[in-house]
């Protein structure tokens, strides 16, 4: 029985790559990338080159120009007639399969979209899309993203067999998600209140040593918050749910509570944030920003940010240099030291 071929033989014209790029430009011109001021064209190509590396196939070029214009179709004002005129008809369909679906997004909400549709793309759309992950998960990942990325994989590795090509663009994402790291941090009880009612969403710390290395980590990282604790294994302590609650924080254990009163009953003692061991966090922070500058160049709006204890502070500034006094001392403000910003969301806390 004769088989059918869903593309009819490519005819791809001489310089069909510089073409698409020369496109994709005019299209994406003014675009910049999520966080940056790069121009949004440098993500297609970064997707093609990693077609280009990892895929072999008579139809490279096609499939080069397809990663270079994938994104045309969902954000720019192109039609698909645009591109089945100018290019070949594999590359247009490719393009066509790469745009996201926004009413079924909406519907079904982004991750079971993106894991039902690559299951059941094609072989060439499935290798693209896989280079755009890749790329994206290499550049300033949210902790949802990457968790999301994660199970993304999963779902495809155990719902297709992937291609050679698929399958070492999977194990490049894998390997890409484990870049964001964790690392401690530690706020005092003011400041733990502050972030859990939303006042607190940046944190500023001295630069010390290699100032090209933040304590923090990179936009992406994880920060688990150190805190003044206690541990109130066999006291009898329940919680809101009325499981046994193994431990206290200092920043909501209010005189009188049912912990103060289990701290004072047993003798317990508070424990320095300095000594919090990881399984014991409750607050985790997912780093946004991070920048260096110095001290006294903190604005009104980032003085407020920093966990003002009312939005309507005339000097929040001020305020903010108090703060930092009563912590550093008072010469550290006089010294206008270089510090670390550090933007965060709460990812995690109770």
């Amino acid at each position: 029985m004769p088989t059918t071929n869903l593309f009819p033989p490519a005819r791809p014209t001489d310089g069909m790559v510089l073409d698409a790029l020369l496109f994709a430009t005019e299209q994406h011109d003014g675009q910049v990338r999520r966080g940056t001021d790069l121009p949004y064209i440098t993500h297609p190509i970064a997707v093609s080159y990693l077609v280009a590396q990892f895929k072999r196939s008579r139809h490279l070029p096609e499939l080069v120009a397809a990663a270079i214009l994938h994104d045309v179709l969902e954000d720019t004002a192109t039609s698909f007639t645009d591109l089945a005129a100018r290019f070949t008809p594999l590359v247009a369909s490719l393009v066509q399969e790469l745009t996201s679906d926004s009413a079924e997004i909406t519907r079904v909400g982004k991750l079971e979209y993106l894991k039902s549709k690559m299951t059941g793309m094609s072989s060439y759309g499935l290798l693209i899309k896989l280079a755009d992950r890749l790329h994206n998960i290499s550049d300033r990942p949210t902790r949802k993203m990457v968790a999301d990325t994660l199970e993304i994989v999963a779902h495809i590795q155990k719902s297709r067999r992937l291609t050679a090509a698929q399958q070492h663009l999977a194990e490049r994402i894998i390997a890409a998600c484990g870049n964001a790291k964790e690392h401690p941090i530690l706020f005092n009880s003011e400041m733990i209140n502050a972030i859990l009612s939303g006042r607190k969403t940046v944190t500023r710390r001295i630069a010390k040593g290699d100032l090209l290395k933040s304590p923090a980590g990179k936009p992406g990282d994880v920060l688990w918050v150190r805190e003044t604790w206690m541990d109130l294994a066999n006291t009898g302590i329940y919680d809101a749910d009325g499981k046994p609650q193994r431990y206290a924080y200092g920043a909501n254990c209010l005189p009188g509570s049912a912990s103060d009163e289990a701290r004072k009953d047993f003798g317990l003692k508070w424990k320095p944030s300095i000594h919090m061991p990881r399984d014991v966090c409750r607050l985790l922070l997912e780093v946004t920003d991070v920048r260096l500058e110095r001290l006294q160049d903190i604005s009104p709006e980032e003085a407020r940010a920093e966990g003002c204890p009312t939005a309507s502070l005339k000097d929040p500034v001020g305020w903010y240099r108090s703060l930092w006094q009563s912590i550093h001392g008072q010469a550290s403000w006089e010294g206008n030291p270089s510090v670390w910003v550090i933007h965060f969301d709460v990812l995690l806390g109770k």
